[in-house]
Parts: structure tokens; sequence; C-alpha cells
């Protein structure tokens, strides 16, 4: 039987913290954003883990010892462009490591990244979905 669990933060990603522009940004500025970065996604993951059973009955995490499959899709604020997908998981590596402090995976090593999915959000916002499936043994 499978675990699945879906987040979706809210707002673009800041393209100041992708690893192609991270040498033009100042260092108090990302920063900056890697907290605010972690505060969304540790709200988000949290609500996304509290509305499960297991949250309600155990202090475990929630997803089994094995690997977790991890798929993103971003879908990009109105005139975002297609971005190199390497660059977008690395850029979203403070929000993914709050998975783990959340208790969501016991260890976000388990985390197995599939390629990020791209799209446009239609409202023009963008946001993210984080689809996690873990299997039970």
């Amino acid at each position: 039987m499978a675990t699945r669990l879906t987040v979706t933060i809210p707002g673009p990603l800041p393209r100041e913290l992708s690893p192609n522009a991270s040498w033009k940004v100042p260092e108090g500025m990302k920063t900056r954003l890697r907290h605010e970065m972690a505060e969304a996604w540790y709200w988000e993951a949290l609500l996304a883990f509290k509305k499960t059973d297991t949250y309600a009955v155990s202090m475990d995490a929630l997803m089994p010892d094995g690997p977790v499959r991890c798929q993103i899709t971003y879908y990009r604020p109105k005139g975002g462009k297609i971005q190199d997908g390497d660059n977008l998981l690395a850029t979203m590596k403070t929000g993914l490591d709050q998975l783990q402090k959340v208790g969501v995976v016991a260890n976000d090593r388990q985390l197995v990244h599939q390629p990020v999915r791209q799209d446009r959000d239609p409202a023009g916002v963008g946001y993210l979905v984080v689809e996690l499936e873990g299997e039970t043994t």
C-alpha cells in the first residue's frame, strides 16, 4: 500500500537562489530568501501533514523508511520562462529540507527526485506542487 502526500506551495521560486544567478546576488539577500522559502515550505508541509491520519496518532514520520518518490511540478508565473530542471531542484533545496523538519520523511535522503515538471500557471501567479509517494512493506 502506498502512502501519499501532496503539498502545494504558493508563489514563484526566487530566481536569485538559482545556482546560475547566485554569484550575482549579495549573501544577505540569499539568506533572507532562503529563510522565507523555508518558512513557507515548513507551514505548507505541516498543514498537509496535519490533515493525515498518521499525524493524529503517531510521532513517526509519515512516509515509510524506504525510498520516497518526489514529483515536483512548477507552475510558472506570467512571463516566467522554462528553466533547467536541475537548477530548479537546486533552488528548492532549502524548501525540501523542511519535509524532514516537519516529519513527512525521516531523512531527506529518502527522496527519489523525478524530473521537475514545468507548466504555466493560468492565474499568472506561480506555485509548486510537491507529490510524495512511499511504499509500505
